[in-house]
Formats: C-alpha cells, structure tokens, sequence
C-alpha cells in the first residue's frame, strides 16, 4: 500500500469511529463498543480503543445491575482488541485504560498478570504521549500500581513527568517529584538532574541535591 493510500485509510478510520464514538459516549455504550467492533471488522483497525475502555471502566465502577452489563462490555471490547491487536497490547490497553480511570489498584493487578511480558517500549510511549499531554495524573497513578510489582522501570515514569512539569514550569511539583525518587530509592541520571535543577531555579526554589 502506497504511503498516501495508507494514509486515506487511517484518517477513514479515525473518521468512522469518532463519529460514532463522540455520540455514543454520552451514554450508549454498548452502541460504542459495537460501533468499535463494526468499524474494526469493516476496516481491520481499532482507534479510540483506549478511550472506550476508560469509560466502560469507570462505569462499571459506579455499583447496580448495570456494572455488570458495562464488565461484560469491557470483557467484549478487550476481545475485540485481542483480535485486533493480540493478547499482549490488549493487555497494555487495560493498563493504560485504568491508570486514565483512575484506578491505580486494578492498574497494579494488570501489571501483575503481565509479569515479565511488560513491553517497556510500549510503557515509554505511553508515558511520553501523558508527558506532551500534559496530564501527570496516569502517571502518578502508575507510580502508585508499581509499588512491590518490580516490573517495569519506574526511571521512564519519573522522566515523563519530569519532561511535564518543566514544561508547565511546575517548580514545586519538581521538587516533590524529587522526594518520591528518594523514598522509592530511583537513581536519576545527570542529563535529569541538570533538567530538574533547572526548573527549580528558574522558581527560585533551594536545589536539594548537587549537579555535576
């Protein structure tokens, strides 16, 4: 396929899902995850995936009959992921999907299962995508599903939110990013150290460490 044919097809993708998903978002669900499995059956590929199980998680969070209408829905949507894009990126996809939610526990059960089979490449996108974002919330989040995992390296979060804070020049947020590297006992690089010390100066905060 021809670069700009490929092209065509994903922006048609995009389109047929977005235009769907945008509406069934506000309640319809079930005719996302269907819309989802239409386009990715028609089309052979699968946008907005991540966006859909975000959803289906928080509302099968909310308690009642329908939490279990909206975990079989999620159980559906992973299926079709599976299918789409194999076992192991349906597996990042829930993981990335609860850190999103706001679900750090569930996030670390993920982890768990995954094991050793963490795709650190995958993991570093991610996070380098919540970086130019702006939203450290995941990320944090993420922190928080490693602890006593020990499966991926937690150096690549502290970088993205590193990278987020100095570009909103989050001084204060800089500096307690340092103090969770000490308690969790994270080495920093010297390139991160010369960043982070930067952002603390530049909002005159004391440099608690030395740069080399």
């Amino acid at each position: 396929m021809l670069e700009k044919e490929k092209l065509e097809y994903v922006c048609l993708c995009h389109h047929a899902v977005e235009s769907q998903c945008s509406l069934n978002f506000s309640g319809d669900l079930a005719g996302a995850v269907k819309e989802a499995e239409s386009v990715f059956k028609q089309y052979k590929c699968l946008p907005m995936r991540i966006e859909i199980l975000v959803q289906l998680i928080l509302h099968s969070k909310q308690g009642g009959t329908s939490s279990k209408e909206h975990e079989k829905l999620l159980q559906f949507m992973l299926d079709i992921i599976v299918l789409s894009r194999g076992s192991l990126q349906a597996h990042h996809d829930l993981l990335f999907a609860c850190l999103e939610a706001g679900q750090p526990s569930d996030a670390k059960k993920v982890l768990q299962n995954m094991g050793r089979n963490v795709d650190m490449r995958l993991v570093e996108r991610q996070c380098d995508r919540y970086a130019k974002t702006e939203k450290d919330e995941p990320l944090l989040h993420f922190l928080t599903a490693y602890q006593g995992t020990n499966t991926i390296d937690q150096y690549k979060i502290y970088k993205a939110l590193l990278n987020l804070y100095y570009k909103q020049s989050a001084g204060e947020k800089g500096l307690f990013l340092w103090t969770m590297m000490q308690e969790d006992e994270v080495k920093p690089t010297p390139s991160f150290l010369s960043t982070l010390a930067s952002l603390l100066a530049a909002s005159n905060i004391k440099i608690p460490f030395t740069v080399q």
